[in-house]
């Protein structure tokens, strides 16, 4: 809020910012699938593409934590 504040001159409300953020979200919910498939394939392309040691790897986590695992034995 306070960069609304500073960088355009908007006072909002913490409820009023709540609901615009919702509507953008709505708004915006049925391109979200298309555009996050698009980049996923454009990364691994780059990856494909790019040169090293390491072959890529995709992962994915539900619980939002990434702990690399390189070099290290099993638990």
């Amino acid at each position: 809020m306070a960069v609304l504040a500073r960088d355009h001159d908007v006072s909002w409300s913490k409820d009023t910012l709540r609901q615009v953020t919702a509507a953008v979200a709505a708004g915006l919910e049925q391109q979200r699938l298309t555009v996050q498939v698009d980049q996923v394939l454009r990364w691994l392309v780059k990856a494909q593409a790019s040169r090293g040691r390491f072959r890529p790897a995709l992962v994915a986590g539900r619980d939002g934590i990434h702990l690399p695992l390189c070099g290290r034995a099993p638990l």
